[in-house]
């Protein structure tokens, strides 16, 4: 057993293990007015810059996350890119979904620096 996370969230669970991690975040943002949750981390054995474990769109008043700091086995698998070839892309619609919104994100902080 290992030290861990276990985040819990409209429910769907992700198992975090600490000792698998370089960082974790629990990042809640709000684009275009709508607010997102995406829990994101570092593995130390992978070559990926970050990995997401999970991700939530249009957060609405009373909506709960649950974050446990529990024994756990292994850590979830993470969600993954259709390209990187190692998991399975739970929803292809969601994931597409999470790249507009990053691509608008990142779109909206460049024109904010005037660099676009």
């Amino acid at each position: 057993m290992n030290k861990g996370f276990e985040i819990r969230f409209r429910g769907t669970i992700a198992r975090i293990a600490v000792n698998e991690l370089s960082f974790m975040s629990i990042f809640v943002q709000k684009i275009r007015g709508k607010f997102d949750l995406s829990v994101i981390g570092n593995l130390k054995s992978e070559g990926e810059p970050y990995r997401c474990w999970m991700f939530a769109d249009d957060l609405v008043l009373g909506e709960e996350v649950i974050i446990e700091r529990k024994e756990i086995k292994q850590s979830s698998d993470p969600l993954s890119f259709p390209d990187s070839g190692k998991i399975p892309v739970p929803n292809e619609k969601e994931e597409l979904q999470w790249k507009l919104r990053r691509f608008h994100t990142l779109e909206e902080l460049l024109s904010e620096e005037g660099l676009i």
